[in-house]
């Protein structure tokens, strides 16, 4: 099964390509990034990388955490979130956060396109704003992924 989740900033766009692989417990995908028409093009694309389920469900609190601190605190920041495969790098900071569903903040995204001769990772991204009615699209099309995955499995998330 081949399934998108997209995330998409006011400049740029992060594809994941998901290939469902029941038999594990991480998906393959492919990450995409790029800038939104009216910018500068920039498409960054990185190879085949597995994301382990545990780093997905992760993702999802991560975010959640981030926006119910930022409800309190507009200044509010966190860690760089970075999955276990090294696959991307994303932190959120500041923006106005009104409710759960109201607001925005800003998020910069880097997506890891390989290595470089001497062996360390090269990551290539952005900084722009998120909306938050499109960060929800975004975690519940993970979520759908998790939970295509513990059906395909027939058992709970932990993996």
């Amino acid at each position: 099964m081949l399934q998108q989740s997209i995330l998409k900033t006011d400049g740029y766009h992060v594809t994941f390509d998901w290939i469902f692989l029941p038999e594990y417990s991480l998906m393959d995908a492919v990450i995409t990034f790029s800038t939104v028409p009216g910018l500068q093009l920039i498409t960054a694309k990185s190879d085949v990388t597995y994301i382990r389920y545990k780093d997905m469900e992760r993702l999802i609190k991560y975010f959640q955490d981030f926006v119910a601190e930022a409800m309190k605190d507009s200044t509010a920041s966190t860690y760089v979130f970075v999955p276990s495969e090294l696959g991307f790098n994303l932190q959120p900071s500041g923006g106005e956060i009104v409710s759960s569903d109201d607001g925005c903040f800003s998020l910069t995204f880097m997506v890891n396109i390989g290595r470089d001769p001497g062996g360390t990772y090269t990551y290539v991204g952005g900084e722009s704003l998120v909306d938050l009615v499109e960060l929800q699209i975004f975690l519940d099309s993970l979520q759908e992924v998790i939970d295509q995955y513990q059906k395909g499995k027939g058992q709970d998330s932990d993996s």
